[in-house]
Order: C-alpha cells, then structure tokens, then sequence
C-alpha cells in the first residue's frame, strides 16, 4: 500500500477527487495527528498519485506563488495588477500545451518531474514536506514566466494609453461620414455608404491628413489612420476573424461606433 500526506483537508479532498476521475478506486483516507490527513492507496498506482499530486498543487498552490512572485521578486503591490500579472502568467503556462508539439511549460515539467519521482521511489510521500524541500527548480522556471508575463502587462498598459489617447482625439473630431463598410484583411477594404470602394488613392490621401504621429501612428499606416481620418458616426467590421488585433483596435478605440459582423452580411455585392 501507499501512503500520501497532505496538512489541508481541502487540498486531500482535491487530491483524492482526482485519483476518482483518473479510475483510481479504495482510497482511505484518515486524520493524522502529526501530518493532518493520510490517504491509503493500493500500489501500484504511484504514476496516479503523481499526477494527482501535480493537480492539487496547480489547483492549490501555483497561483498564490505566481501572486508572491510578483510581489516579492517584481516589487508589485497593486492587487489588480497582481491579478492581471497571475492571469497572463496563467495564460502563458497552459498556452504552451497548445503548440503544435503539445509540450507543456517548462514550470509544469518541473513540478511534474518532481511529483513523478517522489511517487515512483517512496511508498509515504509527504506532499508540503515536497513543496517545501523540492520545488526550487520550479520556482525559478516560475519566476521566469512571472517576468515574462510582467512585460505583456506592461504592453497591455501602454496599449490601453495609446487607445485612451486616440479615444479623446476622435472625440473632438466632427463627425465627417454617417457609415463605413470595413472587410477584413491583411489591410482593411474600405466601403462608402453606397457600397463603392475607396480607391488606394483615396485611403493614402486619407491616412496623409491626420497628425497622429503623436499617438504613435505614421502616415504609411492605411488602416486605422484612414479611419479616424473620415471619423465616421457608425462602423460595420465584416469579416470571419473577431479576434483579429487590427479589428479589436478598432472596436476598442470606436467603442459604441462600431459594429462587427460575419462576412455574409456585408450588404454589398461587388467584393
């Protein structure tokens, strides 16, 4: 048989909830004066209680040490952006897993690797005496996505300035078209209200009118700058692509002016 302690009653009943999902059947589990709870498990299940072990420390443990990490190490000490830091540090451990090759992060290598060979060479593994004693390699891979995740952050804030700043602009702007048709692209078609296409002329002499060097756009730029340019009352995005960043730009900066659409609503026909 095989032991496993865990100090928490609430991190057992999560380590036991996932030896039940992974087909593990006659787990015992007891209070343990010295330990906190002890759970008995036939053997010959150590690669089940390895990986059970690694889910109660992701589901448990990992973001309270993403949150320190970011306090202590990174000197944060807002709690939004603490939150938003553990998020996109979050987003970044499990975006690995959807790469072509499926790799997981390198923290979770770790802390999997470490879980692997305790289960697989001790018969009484202690899960906080691990964490505490084992989990050093971890912590810095950790300590490196935490950075890595602080400079999307940073990003993040300096792209909400820049959005909040065009934002003002064209709230100055007077209104100069009622509607633009948008089609999605590598650059934006351009649409008037009576369905004809902006010629690239037209958008080049567009774009050549607005200032916006100040906000960090140049005159070459012949997606945005355009529009702003014409500072039209409704936007209608077309397209099958939603997340596309020049598209949400433009949903963020317009805000209520703007709509986006499937592509087989775009109610012309000469596209």
């Amino acid at each position: 048989m095989r032991k496993v302690f865990i100090k928490s009653k609430i991190e057992m009943d999560t380590f036991c909830s996932c030896l039940a999902m992974d087909g593990t059947k006659q787990v015992y589990v007891a209070e343990d004066e010295r330990w906190g709870y002890e759970a008995t498990i036939q053997d010959g299940y150590h690669r089940r209680i390895a990986i059970a072990l690694v889910e109660t420390f992701l589901h448990h443990r990992e973001t309270a040490w993403i949150k320190q990490i970011a306090s202590e190490v990174y000197y944060y000490k807002d709690e939004e952006a603490i939150k938003r830091i553990a998020e996109l540090t979050h987003t970044i451990l499990v975006g690995d897993m959807y790469e072509e090759k499926r790799e997981p992060s390198v923290p979770r290598q770790q802390i999997t690797q470490i879980f692997q060979e305790i289960a697989a060479k001790h018969i009484r593994v202690f899960f906080d005496a691990v964490i505490q004693f084992r989990s050093s390699a971890y912590k810095e891979a950790l300590t490196v996505v935490v950075g890595d995740a602080i400079d999307e952050y940073k990003l993040e804030e300096e792209y909400q300035l820049y959005v909040e700043s065009l934002r003002q602009y064209i709230s100055k702007k007077p209104i100069r078209d009622e509607a633009v048709h948008i089609i999605q692209g590598t650059d934006f078609s351009f649409y008037k209200e009576d369905g004809s296409l902006f010629s690239g002329k037209e958008i080049k002499a567009l774009a050549s009118q607005e200032p916006l060097a100040l906000a960090g756009i140049g005159k070459q730029e012949m997606n945005l700058t355009p529009l702003i340019a014409m500072s039209p009352r409704k936007i209608y995005l077309y397209g099958e692509h939603p997340t596309d960043p020049k598209t949400q730009t433009v949903i963020n900066i317009f805000q209520e002016r703007a709509t986006y659409l499937p592509l087989h609503q775009f109610p012309f026909v000469s596209f």
